[in-house]
Parts: structure tokens; sequence; C-alpha cells
């Protein structure tokens, strides 16, 4: 569709204290007008295993927006086999929803003796709302018990996707008539098809900024599962329009923001529109900012933030914290994860419970780090501090020189953060006020253990535990 809206890019500014704002680019391609989605299965005895045609119906129809509402027939029977209401989301999310089907016992008896006749639920589709677009995919091996030609109601287009390489009459692998198309599952001429019910941008784009390339690590783009990637990481991104608003983040003033200008490209036939931000303003999507804030901000990384606890001698309950301390030093001694098969954790569990998660919310810590402080003389623990570290935190806990905490001094710049492209915990040194040298280790990730950190304290020695990952 040549006329077709072209994708939006809006903008919020987000404040974080301590610093400059940074910039959220939202990129939105218009809804195209709703079509109706019906799926017909050929569940005759002459048809074989449906479950790849199936899987790449799923790939297809991917591309088309998820709210669309769908129904499911079989070969020929009027009445549909899906439940009422739902969308073409539930059908590209679910693992089983078409193969419980095919699997029922009473549908395939049923539908074996009934032959394959396409005409039953082309009557009954074209009864229903027909000024609305319609598009009819139907999953088969070609063989329909109709005869002569079909009568394809106004507005709707039936599709019938075969298996690779399946031999059936000529007849049937080209178009018989007007809105009545039979192909391979492989053929290209599917995607087209697919890709004339929406228009070229809504659906799978290359997108790139066309920039200063100096502001190139400026740039990062948001993938979910609350993390953002630095857009460096490649000088062009493919993304989804039909899945919603992408976001895209500039760690600079509104002004550079307004200058990018980005060129898209169609996944589906190779147009192409020079995009510049737009003035409109946009609000992030829940716990976006709260995301942003955290990992933007200099504060944020400070190891207080982190602490979840920090108990002395004399503090009610340390006796039962130094005890959980003696079990993780003992799990970490023999490499052992703190938590049990089911998930949960073995040791500080009474003090590691922290805010309960919402749904929606992402969990509060990935990793634990546990410290005590011993006396020199006898070995008695003195102090014990607990710490949380996030995997989407950059790094998730820092020690520095010239910030103790609780009288623990880092006699180097101490860190421990999580590195995506090795999938690995990283503790790692920088910035020696004794001239010791930096070093970087690479953590166990399923096993606890003990660390040897710079970290000292004028009442004793520091020993340092590491849980493994948590999460």
């Amino acid at each position: 569709m040549l006329e077709s809206p072209i994708p939006l890019i809006d903008h919020h500014v987000i404040s974080i204290t301590g610093r400059s704002p940074v910039v959220v680019l939202g990129l939105e391609a218009t809804t195209p007008e709703q079509v109706e989605i019906s799926i017909v299965i050929d569940l005759s005895d002459s048809c074989g295993d449906l479950s790849k045609l199936i899987s790449h119906a799923k790939k297809l129809l991917s591309l088309l927006p998820r709210d669309w509402p769908i129904s499911i027939f079989s070969l020929s029977s009027p009445d549909a086999i899906s439940r009422p209401g739902l969308r073409l989301l539930d059908f590209i999310e679910s693992d089983n929803l078409l193969l419980e089907l095919c699997n029922n016992t009473r549908v395939i008896s049923v539908s074996k003796r009934r032959g394959s006749f396409l005409r039953p639920v082309l009557e009954t589709i074209g009864g229903v709302n027909p000024s609305t677009r319609r598009l009819l995919v139907v999953l088969t091996d070609g063989e329909f018990s109709d005869f002569g030609e079909f009568d394809i109601p106004a507005r709707l287009e039936v599709v019938c996707i075969l298996p690779n390489s399946f031999q059936t009459a000529s007849e049937l692998r080209k178009p018989i008539l007007d809105g009545f198309t039979v192909l391979e599952m492989q053929d290209p001429q599917l995607d087209k098809i697919i890709a004339s019910f929406t228009h070229p941008f809504f659906g799978p784009v290359v997108i790139e900024p066309i920039l200063n390339t100096s502001m190139l690590d400026n740039l990062y783009r948001f993938v979910g599962d609350g993390k953002f990637i630095k857009w460096s990481s490649s000088t062009s991104h493919i993304v989804n329009l039909a899945s919603g608003r992408q976001l895209f983040l500039f760690d600079g003033s509104l002004e550079d923001a307004q200058l990018i200008r980005w060129q898209i490209k169609s996944c589906f036939n190779q147009s192409i529109r020079i995009l510049q931000s737009s003035t409109a303003t946009i609000q992030p999507l829940p716990g976006i900012e709260e995301l942003i804030t955290r990992q933007f901000n200099p504060s944020q990384t400070d190891s207080i933030t982190e602490l979840i606890c920090w108990s002395k001698r004399g503090d009610d309950q340390f006796s039962v914290i130094a005890e959980q301390f003696e079990q993780a030093s003992i799990l970490a001694a023999q490499g052992r994860s703190w938590i049990n098969e089911k998930g949960n954790l073995q040791v500080f569990s009474n003090f590691a419970a922290l805010t309960p998660i919402t749904e929606g919310s992402r969990p509060q810590y990935s990793a634990l780090l546990a410290i005590m402080v011993q006396c020199d003389q006898t070995g008695s623990p003195l102090h014990i501090a607990l710490f949380s570290l996030r995997r989407d935190k950059n790094p998730a806990i820092r020690f520095q020189v010239d910030a103790p905490y609780n009288q623990l001094v880092a006699n180097q710049n101490l860190s421990i953060r999580f590195d995506d492209s090795r999938y690995r915990w990283i503790l790692e040194s920088s910035g020696s006020k004794d001239a010791e040298a930096p070093f970087t280790a690479e953590l166990e990730y399923y096993a606890s253990e003990k660390l040897v950190v710079p970290l000292s304290h004028p009442n004793g020695s520091v020993t340092a535990l590491f849980s493994g990952d948590v999460s």
C-alpha cells in the first residue's frame, strides 16, 4: 500500500538526579484496518502430520497485528472448533492450541468421516461481517472433495498452504480464481500475500540511524527483559513494528536527539523511508523510567543502595545471621548453590526476602554478596553485611577507594557486574591506592564461592562470599 501511514518517532525526556537527562525515543507504526483471520485445518484421513504447517503459519501470521480476531475450523464443518474470543496473539504465543485440537479424538474421528470439503467453511464465513476484510488460511494437502469452482465471498481471500514438494494435481498448485491461492509452505509468494494485509512498515523493518558516528555510542535500543543494548553492537537492527512501539534511548540532549534521521526498510518489499524525530511526546511504558534511572544514575551504582542488612555484634538476630553466614561459607567451600532443588534460598532467607515481586516487575536481586568482619585475635564475627546484585545494573555493586561504608574500606575500586556477552558475573578492580595490580576474575554462575577482595576494616579481617546466580 503506497499511501500507508509512515511510522512516527516521538520522545520523552527523563530527568535523572546528579546527571544530564536522557531521551527515550519511541518508534510506532499505525495499525492497519482490522482483518478477521480464520484458519482451517485438514483432519481428513488422507492428510498427514500438520505440525510443520502449523509452525509456519504462526511465523507468517506473527507479522500481523496481535489483537486481530481469529477462529479455527476443520474442513467439511460449518462450525468453528475453537473457543470464542480468540485473538491472533493467543494463536502465536500458544504452544499447542492447534495441536490439541488435532489430537482431540472426537474432533479427529468426526472429521475423518466428513472428507475435505471447503465449501461449508466458506458459506459460514461468507455469512458473517461481509463488509469486513477477511483472510482464510487453509492448512491442507490440497486434495479437496469439492466439485467445481468455489464461491469466494466478497472481501475474503483464501490461501491454502501445502507441505513442501507435495505431489498433487497441478491445477491446485496455482491460483484457481481470484481470491483463491494454493501454495507450498516455503513459497515466497506467501510472504507477499500476508504483507498485502498490512502496510509495508507494519511488521519487520531494518532501522538504521543517520547521524554523526561520534554520537552512535550514546544511542541504545531496548530489547525487553529490562535491558538496553548499545546500538553500536550493529549498525542496523531489525525490529517488528507489529509487536508494538519500539523504544530507543539517546544519552544526550533533546535537541541532538531530534537531529537524528532514521532510515527504515521494509522486510516485506524493500520499501525505504527516511524519518525524522517528531516533536510529539510520549509516556514510556510502565517500569521503563525506573529502569533507565537505575541504569544511568551514578548514585544508583553505589554499594550502599544495594544493602539488604548490616548487622553488628549485640544487635538482635546477629547470632542468627552469623549462623547463616557459617552455613553459606560451608556451601561456598563445597562449591554448592545457595538455592535448593525447589529454587528457594537455603541461607539468609529471612534477610534476603525483599519486597514481594508484583506482576510485571523484575526480581529484586539476581545474586547475593555476604561480607563478614572477624576479630583478628579471636576469629569471632563482629559485623555482617548482605548486599543484593542485579543482572540489569552495570555494575551490580561497587566499592570505591574514596567512599568507605561503615568503615569498610576498598584498597582498590572494586565492582561486580554481569557480562551479557559471556553470561557470567565478573569481579574486577581498578585505581589501587597501594599500587596493587588491577585484576579481573570470572565468578561461578551456578555455584557459590569465597572471594578474595581488596576490602579491609579497622576492627578485623574481611571475608566475602558470592552466592552465584539465584534468580
